[in-house]
């Protein structure tokens, strides 16, 4: 949970998201904006495998990545808006 993950240009990153952690800082975790919000919409409508398919187009990725992409992505604005 104080790791999040995100493929970008065929690379994994991985950023430290809890600021209790050194180094940690959520904003700046890949995953919160602009490289992955395509798929906002069809993860936040429940249209999983649409926002899966989504993430398999746009980032060449497996379908497992895919996976993981999507639950931290779906964690993240489900927190947002439950926040909000």
């Amino acid at each position: 949970m104080d790791v999040a993950v995100a493929l970008a240009d065929g690379r994994l990153l991985a950023t430290l998201t809890d600021v209790d952690w050194p180094g940690g800082d959520p904003a700046s975790a890949p995953w919160t904006a602009g490289p992955l919000s395509f798929a906002d919409k069809e993860i936040l409508s429940g249209m999983t495998i649409k926002a899966i398919k989504l993430f398999r187009d746009h980032l060449g990725c497996s379908i497992h990545e895919a996976l993981d992409i999507l639950q931290s992505r779906s964690e993240h604005l489900h927190g947002e808006h439950s926040n909000g």
